[in-house]
């Protein structure tokens, strides 16, 4: 467990670390407006460090804010399709808490913005390549976790059984020892 944080604080630290040394223009967010959602702001320029900061307010919102947010980001790719929007709904899809989360498309729209021509500074590429080395870490731990389950489950099932089956030999032994009583005299 303590590894994996290690990891992630390594991840986030390089994530800061290049956020302050971009200027980008991926289209600003302000950290939240009065309904929770992550608004846009009214200067257009942006840098690595924006990003950071709106990953970060992402992290403080709610189940409901995270859910308006994906609906407004959804909406934005649908009619600007900028890699701004797109970027900001990979890290809302990489979001491990989000309901609607969805590892394969997040590393999808993240492999996108490293081929586009924006992203070929190199400060943006390690930015989005951080994040795309979060959120597939993510997905990993999330399936090593699904095959735990699964077989979690079916040790359960494994002992339920085996409980049964000594049940049903404690009784059998219980009926054979009062028989056996009955017939000593």
């Amino acid at each position: 467990m303590r590894r994996r944080w290690s990891r992630w604080i390594a991840v986030c630290g390089a994530c800061l670390a290049v956020a302050g040394c971009a200027g980008l223009d991926f289209g600003r967010r302000s950290p939240s407006d009065a309904q929770g959602r992550v608004a846009p702001a009214v200067t257009e320029g942006v840098d690595v460090h924006d990003l950071a900061v709106y990953y970060l307010s992402l992290e403080a919102l709610d189940q409901d804010g995270l859910q308006r947010e994906f609906v407004h980001v959804q909406t934005e790719v649908e009619e600007h399709h900028s890699p701004a929007d797109r970027i900001h709904l990979a890290m809302l899809l990489g979001l491990p808490r989000a309901p609607f989360k969805n590892y394969d498309r997040s590393l999808t729209l993240f492999g996108e913005a490293l081929r586009d021509p924006f992203g070929r500074n190199g400060d943006a590429k390690s930015f989005l390549a951080a994040f795309s080395a979060m959120v597939l870490e993510l997905k990993k731990q999330s399936e090593q976790n699904q095959n735990l389950e699964t077989k979690l489950k079916e040790e359960r099932k494994q002992r339920d059984l085996l409980q049964q089956k000594l049940d049903e030999l404690t009784t059998i032994e219980k009926k054979l020892l009062e028989q056996g009583s009955q017939k000593s005299p």
